[in-house]
C-alpha cells in the first residue's frame, strides 16, 4: 500500500494508506501517553488499536492480536 500524509499535529499524525485494489485505510497514529492506531477503512469499519511489541516498524494490535496493523516505511498490513 502507498499513503499519503493528510494531518500533522502535536496529538497525532493522519495518513491514508492506498492498496493496489483501490482499497484505503485511513490511519491516526497518537504517540501520547496512550500510544495507539485509530483507523477506518473504506467500507467504513473502524478500529482502535494500542501499540505492541515489533522487532521491525510500528506495530499495533488488539489484546488476542486477532487485528494487527503493522507500518514499515511507506508500506502497511491489516
Amino acid at each position: 500500500a502507498t499513503h499519503k500524509p493528510l494531518v500533522a499535529s502535536a496529538i497525532g499524525s493522519s495518513y491514508v494508506f492506498t492498496c493496489s485494489e483501490n482499497k484505503t485505510i485511513e490511519a491516526v497514529f497518537f504517540n501520547d501517553e496512550n500510544p495507539r492506531v485509530e483507523l477506518t477503512t473504506n467500507d467504513n469499519q473502524k478500529f482502535s488499536l494500542p501499540q505492541a511489541i515489533s522487532a521491525s516498524g510500528a506495530r499495533y494490535a488488539n489484546t488476542d492480536e486477532s487485528i494487527v496493523f503493522w507500518n514499515k516505511g511507506k508500506t502497511v498490513t491489516l
